[in-house]
């Protein structure tokens, strides 16, 4: 989502403020006027009031003037992709009027 709120970077020594870019459930980019580096570990504010949200930053693009563009992920992200879907659905009861299909046995089912 496309916002313009501003942030306070804390964890350092110094708060670093900036403005988000945009935001989604699993991390923001945003820009400040000082430079991160990648990896570093902050607590993120998000507008007035905002609850700080632990994470790191993984990307930078340095900006004109000394700061940079950054990328921050959150550690409590649900970005995780969702499973994939069943290949089988799960067997329902029986449909009248739809036959059976006979079940095929296994390769090292044996007759004995």
């Amino acid at each position: 989502m496309q916002v313009s709120e501003p942030i306070i970077l804390s964890g350092r020594d110094d708060d670093i403020h900036g403005w988000t870019l945009n935001i989604s459930r699993g991390g923001l980019r945003a820009i400040v006027d000082e430079p991160l580096i990648v990896g570093d570990r902050y607590q993120v504010a998000v507008g007035e009031g905002g609850q700080p949200r632990a994470g790191r930053v993984v990307w930078v693009k340095p900006d004109k003037g000394g700061g940079c563009i950054f990328g921050f992920s959150f550690d409590d992200s649900t970005s995780a992709p969702p499973p994939p879907p069943a290949t089988n659905p799960p067997a329902g009861p029986p449909v009248p009027g739809v036959p059976i299909a006979p079940r095929i046995p296994d390769d090292d089912s044996s007759d004995s």
